[in-house]
């Protein structure tokens, strides 16, 4: 029989590891200043949520964003040019700052969380050192489970399957202690990534009224015989400014995966691995199931039968979303209170 068991940071928790994010923020009364942005502001949200309180500023910014319009800064430049029948008397200088704004506010982002990592990553290293680990006590039913594990995934960064119990075939999705390094972010963003740049050439839109057509006209010259046609120069200049606009909103996707736990090789090695292994049982551990880590999950074939233990004392909330999204994995399930499961 080949079994999975997959470990959150419930795990953690319920061998006295201090590893939740408010633990860290207590820890010094600098942090909660420092980090104030990413503890949320609506109703029920605190420090323990950073990660999804994360995604929340990334989507507010990104909602924000205008439409990325190369004809509104084209028809700017042309009111502010001295325009002649035949062309411009000078060539203007051709640049757009359209989501220099939101690309700016993301880069502040990055680099608090990164600091945010990289305190955090102190802090657990000083706090679950293998000295610190030395004292925990094997779970006699937590052994037999992971004894029975054909693979391990670790969404923790701590090392206690490694060194209390003495396994060491564990894949570890974000990082971990040992690594000296370790991934704080989100998931599921590509809904972030739509483009909102609109390429299509003014002269390519049928004239509604007469308003319309005016305003194409501009983007038209006559020739020695009356006819129109486009003006190449005035084209030129409108898919220039696009160029700028697409490069800066493209500067803007490639910054939201920076924190994008997606975009890590080593979660999308194991979600590669899922794809291809056939399991009968799984174990999933101290894992809340939350929509961040959905991705990984999803990869489990769906003819294998999950055992998923919780804290029988979790928010209703957090209980009922884990309930949710283990009926939207279609596998057969139950749920476990995890009752005397860490028990020595």
């Amino acid at each position: 029989m080949k079994v999975l068991t997959i470990i959150g940071n419930g795990f953690d928790l319920g061998h006295n590891l201090p590893t939740r994010i408010y633990d860290f923020i207590q820890s010094n009364c600098k942090f909660q200043e420092k980090y104030q942005i990413f503890k949320g502001t609506n109703k029920g949200t605190n420090w323990n949520k950073l990660e999804s309180n994360y995604k929340e500023l990334l989507h507010t910014i990104m909602s924000n964003r205008p439409y990325g319009d190369p004809e509104e800064e084209l028809d700017e430049i042309l009111s502010n040019s001295n325009y002649e029948k035949y062309g411009y008397i000078s060539y203007p200088s051709i640049s757009s700052d359209k989501y220099i704004k939101e690309i700016n506010e993301i880069k502040q982002l990055i680099k608090l969380l990164s600091d945010f990592e990289k305190d955090f990553l102190s802090y657990l290293l000083a706090n679950c050192n293998i000295d610190k680990l030395q004292s925990i006590h094997p779970r006699k039913k937590i052994l037999e489970i992971l004894k029975s594990s054909s693979d391990i995934i670790n969404f923790n960064y701590t090392q206690v399957i490694e060194e209390v119990y003495q396994i060491k075939h564990v894949n570890h999705v974000h990082g971990s202690l040992n690594e000296g390094n370790i991934a704080i972010g989100t998931a599921a963003l590509d809904e972030l990534k739509e483009s909102l740049v609109d390429l299509t050439y003014p002269t390519k839109r049928p004239c509604k009224n007469k308003y319309d057509f005016q305003k194409t006209m501009k983007y038209y010259v006559e020739d020695m015989n009356g006819h129109l046609h486009e003006d190449d120069s005035i084209k030129s200049m409108f898919y220039e400014i696009g160029h700028y606009i697409d490069k800066n909103e493209h500067q803007l996707f490639e910054l939201i995966d920076k924190k994008n736990k997606e975009a890590l090789s080593s979660r999308q090695h194991i979600e590669e691995k899922l794809k291809k292994e056939k399991y009968d049982t799984v174990f999933i551990l101290g894992h809340s199931l939350d929509d961040a880590d959905m991705s990984v999950f999803k990869k489990i074939n769906k003819d294998a039968k999950i055992y998923c233990y919780y804290y029988e004392h979790m928010d209703d909330c957090d209980f009922k979303k884990m309930k949710e999204n283990l009926h939207k994995l279609g596998n057969t399930f139950e749920l476990i209170p995890n009752n005397d499961l860490y028990d020595i």
